[in-house]
């Protein structure tokens, strides 16, 4: 593939900030919200991942609280697209890196990567405008160097990728597997991948393959027998050994955890399986503290932390259930102050397709300190027809009153600049892809049109 052209995009955010001082941090939403990450900064946090609903195109958000979980602001993206935050990294200046993607259609994805500071400003966009299938799953950073891997596919084809911290390519490399994860290690980049059995094709493998620092295959094992496996987590665990986590099930038994030890060069230790076949549990996410394991996910409608020592064995394991709702955590973290998080969200019994962040705060022994939920603000702004041939109307059914309005064209400059109006004539512009921003109250939005 041609060198990857890491170029200046139009990012399409409307910036609303809302923020309620309760214990319990509640904001009004619209149907669901799924939280992907998490991380901890000087003041209190960021989260990112998806919101919107089951009928419609879903927006990628992100948040910022307070030590508390009390929203500052937060933004949505106001794509007419499907849009997903996907995953966090802190910079070595104390800004935050967000990945993410979004969607045009079915055959064309294009890949979000920003950098935010502390006020959720955008700083820069390293957003790649490539060819089509374009998606990052995540990324991740090699320790005290500024190297970058990024995993995901494009044009269709699973790909691995190393950047400087400027995000420029150093290197590329194909795989044969749909790749979940990559995790540094002293000497290259172990991968967590995914693929099918040729027959019978709903049943996959967990293909656990390691990179040199050229992106140099330098070993493959294969974990997997005649059941569906999903992979999430790969931790490095002392003596060079790999540990990797995951949920595994067949169609006669629920889901189980598992869990795999290799050693630096692909060499099975140990792997063990948690769990009943009567009953759901499955691993979003694992964590090493000190010499403990930490993983967390869903046990039948419950929230679900498992403690286990560096062999697998378990010492204690903790369920979270909510009066009338079900709970699922899938990401995992440690604070600061050495306690735990476990970011997820809760699903009503009586509306399922409504589902809210929740936070819980624990200790080391799983102990509840703290309980949050957040629901993230809806977007009450529609512009149509999209794609539109002459006249575009905005509907404007949110609190805020807008002064200006400017469209911008593919090249970044503006074409059309006038007091806001919810009616707007653009026929005499060239059919192409725009941006429409609306600026007032000190709060701005932005969205996506085409012209024809």
């Amino acid at each position: 593939m041609k060198r990857l052209l890491f170029l200046f995009a139009f990012i399409l955010f409307s910036q609303f900030s809302f923020s309620q001082n309760k214990s319990i941090t509640t904001i009004d939403f619209n149907p669901f919200e799924i939280p992907n990450d998490i991380i901890q900064v000087s003041d209190g946090y960021f989260i990112t991942g998806t919101t919107g609903n089951h009928s419609t195109e879903t927006q990628l958000f992100y948040l910022k609280t307070n030590e508390n979980f009390e929203v500052n602001y937060s933004h949505i993206a106001s794509y007419n697209i499907s849009s997903i935050g996907t995953n966090m990294l802190k910079t070595e200046d104390n800004n935050v890196l967000l990945n993410g993607y979004m969607g045009y259609n079915y055959s064309e994805k294009d890949i979000l990567l920003l950098e935010l500071n502390n006020e959720g400003e955008i700083i820069d966009d390293f957003s790649i405008i490539d060819e089509t299938q374009a998606i990052w799953l995540g990324f991740a950073k090699k320790s005290n160097v500024d190297k970058y891997c990024f995993f995901g596919t494009l044009n269709d084809e699973p790909t691995i990728i190393e950047t400087d911290a400027e995000f420029n390519f150093l290197w590329e490399t194909n795989s044969d597997f749909h790749i979940l994860n990559s995790l540094y290690t002293d000497d290259g980049i172990i991968s967590m991948a995914q693929s099918s059995y040729d027959n019978p094709t709903y049943f996959n493998y967990l293909d656990f393959i390691k990179f040199d620092f050229s992106g140099n295959q330098l070993w493959h094992q294969r974990y997997g027998n005649y059941q569906a496996y999903s992979g999430n987590t790969i931790l490095n665990l002392p003596n060079n050994e790999i540990l990797f986590a995951g949920s595994s099930s067949n169609f006669d038994e629920h889901p189980n955890i598992f869990l795999y030890n290799t050693d630096s060069e692909g060499n099975e230790n140990w792997q063990k399986t948690i769990g009943e076949t009567y009953k759901w549990e499955v691993c979003n996410d694992a964590i090493l503290i000190d010499s403990f394991i930490y993983l967390t996910g869903y046990i039948e409608n419950n929230g679900l932390l498992i403690k286990t020592d560096l062999s697998g064995n378990i010492i204690w394991t903790k369920e979270y259930p909510i009066t009338e709702a079900q709970v699922e955590f899938f990401k995992l973290m440690q604070k600061d102050d050495e306690g735990l998080i476990l970011l997820g969200n809760k699903r009503s019994n009586d509306a399922p397709i409504e589902q809210d962040i929740i936070i819980i705060e624990t200790n080391l022994d799983g102990i509840i300190t703290n309980t949050s939920q957040i629901n993230i603000p809806e977007i009450e702004i529609t512009i149509y027809p999209n794609p539109v041939d002459d006249l575009l109307i905005i509907s404007n059914k949110s609190s805020n009153e807008f002064e200006s309005l400017i469209i911008f064209n593919s090249s970044g400059q503006a074409v059309m600049n006038l007091p806001y109006t919810n009616e707007i004539n653009v026929k005499n512009l060239k059919s192409g892809i725009y941006v429409i921003e609306l600026t007032g109250n000190q709060k701005t939005f932005s969205k996506k049109i085409i012209i024809n």
